[in-house]
């Protein structure tokens, strides 16, 4: 569960209850003739740095794991994961074609090998990266995008490897 790795800073923004010409919100006020008028909420990560480095015995990021193993279990060199594979079809928003291009055995790539975790116990990371894909499926996130977003992940774990 990556949810400790998240935070929040909440902004509230207030406004003179009291006549001001253009009833603008206003920075830098206090005092009791302040009304709330809304708020901003700005999600952050944390643990930027786990990207490069982890300690041992942790692993990285959940997705690198699910994509190189989703990866790892096409034969023959192929990129082309052909989703669903193990969740059930009536279980899934739509079947789709995912280019896996850039990922593949964990062991290649640096980011992945700095701890000597690479498993967790009973999890299937591969029945994770597919509950992942369909969870953006579910949530209206086009497979353009979900192809754009998996190829950005693994331009991430390669560049871990130039020098």
């Amino acid at each position: 569960d990556d949810s400790s790795r998240f935070g929040k800073f909440i902004e509230l923004q207030f406004r003179p209850s009291t006549g001001g010409a253009s009833g603008a919100v206003q920075t830098g006020l206090s005092g009791e003739s302040l009304r709330l008028c809304g708020a901003r909420i700005r999600h952050y990560l944390l643990e930027k740095v786990r990207v490069c480095e982890q300690q041992e015995g942790e692993r990285n990021y959940h997705i690198f794991y699910e994509a190189c193993a989703a990866a790892a279990s096409l034969k023959f060199d192929r990129k082309e994961y052909h989703f669903p594979q193990v969740l059930s079809k009536d279980k899934v928003k739509e079947d789709m074609v995912i280019d896996l291009e850039g990922f593949g055995e964990l062991t290649n790539y640096a980011f992945l090998t700095r701890s000597t975790c690479k498993t967790l116990k009973d999890v299937d990371d591969i029945e994770m990266f597919e509950r992942r894909i369909n969870a953006m499926a579910t949530i209206g996130i086009k497979k353009e995008d979900v192809a754009e977003v998996l190829h950005m992940i693994a331009a991430v774990l390669n560049l871990g490897n130039t020098k």
